[in-house]
């Protein structure tokens, strides 16, 4: 990817993002344990078609801290002050980057063409989710990576195979994996818990999509939680542009894990 460029949002915080390919614009947004890096293949893949914008969203990568006052108001404006400054028309957003896209298409930028959603972590109803918000703060707080980690798959139920092994197996795999090759999401977690804690007080409700006017994709993994996959559907009867498609084999991670698969179909939808 390209050097960073940054945009100053409303609010003065500066936020990096980066490119890879050229052509239309469109504006790439990542989950809440993930960093900006995650989605180098993906991007990498869409850039043969598209010039894609990798966002730093706020509190990682190389843009400013979260800030007092953390709302999904303020990552939305840092999302359309890169629309804006790119002068893209497309958006895609995964897990929390899904629901960071369908928020931002809900305040109808100008200019804002298409939208596609892997996932958008909405809950409304579903506020018991986020019961495992304390002990996850509690292990972020004590430098306990791996099991922050783990607490966060199992209370979101995003881990695939690892919630399925016994917990402490399932802890000492994730502390290897955020003391090697994942090592870029220790100072990610911190940002987690004012994340998923906005995502667990909607105030919304689906009939609130209604004045979305982008043409909007949902794509829902296969295997995916089936609270992901019910509020997904929750979401396009909500938008009356919007259409829902289930990605065949794949699970919450499929934009990381498959992201040929995942782009051909972004691809075809953006293009078609």
């Amino acid at each position: 990817m390209s050097r960073p460029a940054y945009v100053t949002s409303p609010d003065g915080t500066s936020i990096a993002y980066q490119t890879i390919g050229s052509g239309p614009g469109l504006v790439v947004l990542s989950g809440a344990v993930l960093p900006p890096n995650a989605y180098k293949k993906l991007a990498k893949i869409l850039g043969q078609s598209f010039g894609v914008h990798v966002v730093h969203r706020r509190g990682r990568g190389l843009s400013g801290p979260q800030g007092r006052g953390y709302s999904i108001e303020k990552e939305c404006e840092d999302v359309i002050a890169v629309l804006d400054a790119t002068r893209s028309h497309r958006l895609f957003g995964h897990s929390f980057g899904a629901l960071l896209a369908v928020e931002t298409a809900r305040r109808e930028p100008p200019g804002l063409d298409h939208v596609v959603a892997y996932d958008p972590a909405f809950t409304f109803d579903r506020h018991e989710l986020a019961d495992f918000l304390p002990e996850f703060a509690d292990a972020v707080g004590r430098r306990h990576y791996g099991r922050a980690l783990t607490t966060i798959q199992r209370g979101l139920q995003v881990g695939g195979r690892l919630d399925r092994l016994p917990v402490n197996v399932a802890i000492c795999a994730n502390w290897l994996l955020t003391a090697t090759v994942s090592r870029a999401i220790r100072p990610i977690l911190p940002t987690v818990t004012a994340e998923v804690g906005a995502a667990f007080t909607p105030a919304t409700a689906p009939s609130a999509f209604r004045t979305i006017t982008a043409d909007t994709l949902i794509l829902v993994g296969e295997h995916s939680p089936q609270w992901l996959k019910d509020h997904s559907a929750a979401v396009a009867s909500g938008a009356p542009s919007a259409r829902l498609h289930s990605m065949p084999g794949l699970d919450h991670s499929g934009p990381l894990m498959k992201p040929d698969q995942v782009a051909a179909v972004v691809t075809a939808f953006l293009l078609g």
